[in-house]
């Protein structure tokens, strides 16, 4: 956008003005005489007692007051008017986005009597629809935290599921955890710090290259909304996690501590004990400050937190490599990268007849992290307040890979600043205008360790001019480990730049917001993706022999780059209305819009229909925009059943549309643009498989540009609607006690116009007379040693000879972004909660749900790691894919507590205690956490020789099942079958998950009958526990202490195992003895691990 229409986006903001998320809270209530009549003319002041600042307004005729735009903490409320006592309330603990009710009777009186109200405010939300919940200041601090990443406390919340475990992902599926909140797909939430955007171009919880979210002595709380919030909330489809940072204070408080955790306090894991290895060597160091306090008492404060982290992870590999008989058998031009690459075994043979055996190496990787964050609050006058915030996040990993030989190193820097002003016009008037920036850089690169240079000098690199497996290459044998990384190197930049600005007015029963926000977003990425050449064999045969399956590579004179900007604008309107002391309406009304990306340089093309024969480049190839009416209403009411504030009924429903993530566009943009197309030649077809024969490996780079290459692109179709989740929801809550609450509800979601990416340009199938889809390939193999599909020899009679080309013969794989998916969710929520009071705070959940959808990605590649391939079975028949979400999960229980034990002075045991005895005895406290669910749905692969019914080299096959059997027989004992388990064993255990035999390979060129995510992984179960020791030093200050913690996590040492074996046959249509065998624990979960903590805090 040029700078004109900068300008003029900037002043219309001001003109309206306009608003984003809410980082504050409000307290409203009523106040009456003795008789129940509502006082008008009240005097009401709020004071927030850590910072000394307060807000002053008046009950109306009504005899009704609001307090908006209070920032959280702990409050004092005063209310008085002549002729009756003064009443105050303290106690009031705002949270962030809470609206806090406390109503007050008046007693006739002096006004110079005080007359503090001890009733404790209501814990029952009576005035919004929304279902979500705060994590409170108690549990940040006190709770076991492996890793010290905080939002490992977004999974406590009900209805949020983990789809995958940090520490596997890349920069296009995020570092850290990827949740699922309500059924929605991880990249459909949105997360916020100090009320701006600090997602990354993927739409995941930012985080380092480390896994982890570091700040956790930098945050005060968050709230994590799951469903029918309010329309001040947008770019998001899932759940919304709003963090607020920590600000200095009256008084100077601060910390410092180190943790400290290795390989001597660990619990060896279940994988090492299974393989009779020794623990690997493991060392982790923590340690950081914070420190807040006033600059002008009253007026200005500042707070600032650093944390650091050095890991040392010593790691056991196991690699699959082949034996020093076989690897006589290769070609003279293969075996030198052979014995290069791949060492010679030092464990069992897996496979004698195909020469595979084990190869075990012990690798220390390394990951390092640096994060701080400085802030300052200044109150400029009684009418106007600023703060600024900046964060810093800078992380190092290398890691190991394939025989240990191939290494990567990745890199993170996260920047992000927030700048927040606000003016209170009066009362009932407030305005606050933020500004935000986010600039996230990731880059990853790829090195030899331990290959002698002058080997590498001999072999020839898969591209001229490419350095051999570290500029996007690989080589793929099938049977054995892979080498090398086609993606590496690359580079990705996200810059995010945004201005809101919201306005809160009280008049009478309502409580208007309203306003907008502006975005300017520009990614710029540089990858190799395949540009060093990729090689793809049927096997460790083919691969000795020279003759790849697939060759696949960036074409000569590419440019790996480009840069995409695009806009987004998107306003609200929200009235809550209280239409009766008892009942309130939300009503609520959000617009946004985007533009359609361009790229900077015009380098960008697209592929409007598939029958097209040439590509549309340069300008604006993509939609203009696809969210022009995008229109989102949200109704809600909630009933304060008894008008006691004790029990309340809500129920809400709302429209939810998707951020637009720049991948989406990347992907089509750089797979398509000449020369950005990657020459792609593969076996399937007669002159494929002709042309490889004539250039075999390490020379097929030659045939790139040739007759016998086909370029293979990224489309995006003209889309049929922007992805949107409709959410709704009826919960009913209940205060039980003086500090505790239960509530139950239903939670409900559709998800409509989702993304999804397929390859259409597949091989035309044979329809059957019985409506059958076949696709006979073999039929052309003129005399061939080797068979187009590996695996299978010969021709399928069932399947009459068919077409070998494509639907477009001028391409190759074209896989296209569509937004027709869909998806629903129902669940069932009950939680039990009480709030920290008498040393106790505990929180129990418990859901019960089901997902169901299309596809859980974009590119329907499992979140749990099960499906294997991308893409849909079917790119005609989009039925075929439905069925349970990767990440449905259908129980799920969590419990977290804090318990200062009833020792020492002025508790009830040993209150009596004084001196030494009093400082060991008293300050201990037990924290922990319990987190239990039930096993992510997989899907069962026929074979992982990267072929398709359709043709398509990068999904895999669906086998069919077997007569009579179960398609998910994970219980009972195995019905036993030829070449597979004996009959009778045992089903449900590490050595045999699932039963092979409940399925058959299905016919050669047919599509299996097995649905989508049929099976049941593993449950997951953790217990993490801490003991703490806190001891008062006086002599130093009143307020400083020494903090001794132990903490355990997975205290049980119970193993949370890993997925089964899915490949279901080898490429000689063999039962795979790996099918349905576990041989590792689910990443992100761990062996018992002690971690020992010293804090002092003041």
């Amino acid at each position: 956008m040029c700078k004109r229409a900068w300008l003029v986006v900037l002043v219309g903001f001001f003109l309206i003005t306009p608003a984003m998320a809410q980082t504050t809270a409000t307290i409203s209530g009523s106040v009456r005489d003795s008789t129940g009549a509502l006082i008008p003319g009240a005097s009401v002041t709020a004071k927030n007692v850590e910072t000394g600042i307060t807000r002053i307004t008046a009950t109306e005729e009504q005899g009704r007051y609001q307090l908006l735009n209070l920032n959280v903490g702990r409050y004092e409320v005063e209310v008085s008017l002549r002729g009756f006592q003064t009443a105050v309330r303290s106690g009031i603990v705002l949270a962030v986005g809470e609206q806090a009710v406390a109503n007050f009777t008046l007693q006739i009186g002096q006004v110079a009597e005080r007359v503090e109200v001890t009733e404790q405010a209501p814990l029952v939300d009576t005035t919004t629809s929304s279902v979500g919940g705060v994590v409170e200041t108690a549990q940040i601090v006190n709770l076991p935290l492996n890793g010290r990443s905080f939002d490992e406390l977004v999974q406590l919340q009900p209805g949020v599921a983990v789809a995958k475990f940090a520490g596997a992902g890349t920069i296009q599926s995020g570092y850290t955890t990827k949740i699922s909140i309500r059924g929605a797909r991880p990249e459909q939430n949105s997360f916020l710090l100090d009320g701006t955007d600090v997602m990354g171009p993927t739409n995941q919880i930012p985080g380092s290259v480390g896994g982890q979210s570091f700040g956790v002595d930098a945050v005060r709380e968050f709230r994590v909304e799951t469903s029918s919030y309010s329309a001040q909330y947008g770019r998001a489809a899932g759940g919304v996690i709003n963090v607020v940072t920590k600000s200095g204070t009256n008084e100077l408080h601060g910390t410092a501590f180190e943790f400290l955790r290795n390989d001597n306090l660990d619990a060896a894991s279940w994988d090492d004990n299974r393989a009779g290895r020794d623990k690997p060597e493991f060392k982790r160091n923590q340690f950081g400050f914070s420190l807040g306090g006033p600059v002008a008492k009253d007026r200005t404060f500042f707070f600032g937190s650093y944390e650091g982290r050095r890991d040392r992870q010593g790691r056991t590999v196991t690699s699959l490599v082949p034996t020093a008989a076989v690897r006589t058998t290769a070609i003279p031009a293969v075996r030198p990268f052979v014995d290069a690459f791949w060492p010679l075994p030092n464990g069992p043979i897996v496979d004698p007849v195909k020469g595979i055996a084990e190869y075990n190496y012990t690798a220390s990787s390394s990951a390092d992290e640096d994060y701080f964050t400085v802030r300052m609050d200044h109150r400029l006058t009684d009418k106007d307040s600023i703060f600024g915030r900046y964060t810093f996040d800078d992380g190092r990993n290398r890691t190991p890979g394939g025989t240990g030989i191939f290494w990567t190193q990745d890199k993170s820097r996260n920047q992000f600043v927030t700048l927040e002003t606000a003016h209170i016009f009066s009362p009932a008037l407030v305005n606050t205008v933020r500004f935000g920036f986010n600039r996230s850089f990731t880059a990853g690169t790829a090195f030899l360790v331990g290959v002698d240079q002058n080997t590498l000098n001999r072999l020839p690199t898969l591209m001229p001019g490419r350095p051999l497996l570290v500029s996007g290459s690989s080589i793929s044998p099938g049977d054995i480990e892979s080498i090398g990384n086609d993606n590496l190197p690359r580079i990705w930049s996200w810059n995010l730049g945004e201005v809101s600005n919201d306005v809160t007015y009280a008049r009478g029963l309502h409580s208007l917001k309203f306003g907008a926000l502006f975005k300017q977003m520009l990614y710029i990425q540089q990858q190799s993706n395949g540009s060093g050449g990729v090689y793809e064999f049927g096997g460790l045969a083919e691969f000795f022999g020279g003759t790849p399956s697939a060759f696949r590579a960036r074409q000569i004179g590419a440019v790996n780059g480009n840069g995409f900007t695009y806009q987004y604008l998107g306003w609200y309107i929200q009235d809550d209305w209280r239409l009766r002391p008892r009942l309130t309406f939300n009503l609520g009304l959000r617009h946004e819009f985007y533009t359609g990306p361009t790229e900077r340089h015009g380098l960008n093309c697209n592929l409007d229909q598939l029958s097209d024969k040439n590509l549309r480049c340069g300008g604006q190839v993509f939609p203009t925009s696809i969210t022009t009416k995008d229109l989102g209403p949200r109704v809600g009411f909630a009933w304060d059943v008894l008008g006691n504030g004790r029990t309340s009924v809500r129920g809400g429903f709302g429209i939810f549309y998707d951020a637009i993530s720049p991948l989406w566009w990347q992907g089509p943009a750089v797979g398509s643009y000449p020369p950005f197309g990657d020459a792609q030649i593969d076996g399937t077809s007669a002159a494929g498989a002709a042309a490889l024969a004539s250039a075999p490996f390490p020379n097929s780079f030659r045939l790139v540009g040739q007759g016998s290459s086909q370029t293979s692109y990224l489309a995006a179709a003209r889309f049929t609607g922007a992805p949107n989740t409709m959410q709704y929801n009826l919960t009913i809550q209940r205060q039980i006690t003086r500090d505790s609450t239960v509530m139950l509800g239903y939670v409900g979601s559709l998800g409509r116009h989702l993304w999804l990416r397929a390859n259409e340009n597949t091989r035309p199938p044979t329809i059957l007379s019985d409506g059958r889809k076949c696709f006979n390939y073999n039929t052309d193999q003129r005399g061939r040693a080797t068979p187009i599909i590996p695996g299978h020899v010969g021709s399928n009679p069932s399947c009459p000879d068919g077409p070998l080309e494509r639907k477009n013969p001028l391409y190759g794989d074209t896989r296209v972004v569509r937004t027709e998916a869909n998806s629903t969710y129902n669940g069932f929520v009950a939680v039990f909660q009480k709030r920290f009071g008498q040393g106790l705070q505990f929180q129990t959940s418990y859901t019960l749900s089901k997902s169901i959808d299309t596809g859980s990605t974009i590119t329907n590649a499992s979140n749990s790691g099960g499906s294997g391939g991308t893409g849909l079975l079917d790119p005609e028949d989009w039925v075929r894919d439905r069925s349970l979400s990767d990440f449905d999960t259908r129980h799920i229980f969590s419990q977290n507590f804090t318990w200062e034990l009833p020792l020492g002075p002025r508790k009830a045991l040993g209150s009596t205690l004084t001196g030494a005895a009093a400082r060991l005895v008293g300050g201990w406290e037990l924290s922990g956490i319990f987190k239990a669910a039930s096993g992510s749905p997989i899907t069962i692969n026929s074979s992982s020789a990267g072929w398709s019914a359709t043709g398509n080299t990068n999904r895999l096959e669906r086998p069919d099942l077997a007569p009579g059997a179960n398609n998910n027989p994970v219980h009972g004992v195995s019905r036993g079958c030829a070449g597979g388990p004996a009959a009778e064993t045992k089903l449900g255990t590490p050595d045999l998950w699932f039963d092979p035999c409940a399925f058959t390979v299905q016919p050669l060129g047919f599509f299996g009958n097995l649905g989508r995510n049929t099976v049941t992984g593993p449950d997951r179960v953790t217990l993490d526990f801490s003991l703490l020791k806190n001891t008062a030093i006086p002599q130093i200050s009143e307020q400083f202490r020494v903090q001794f913690r132990a903490e355990f996590f997975n205290i049980a040492n119970h193993p949370n195992f890993g997925l089964p074996g899915l490949r279901l046959v080898d490429n000689r249509a063999n039962y795979d003895r790996r099918a349905g065998v576990i041989t590792s624990t689910a990443g992100g979960t761990t062996a018992r691990q002690i971690q020992f903590g010293l804090k002092f805090l003041w």
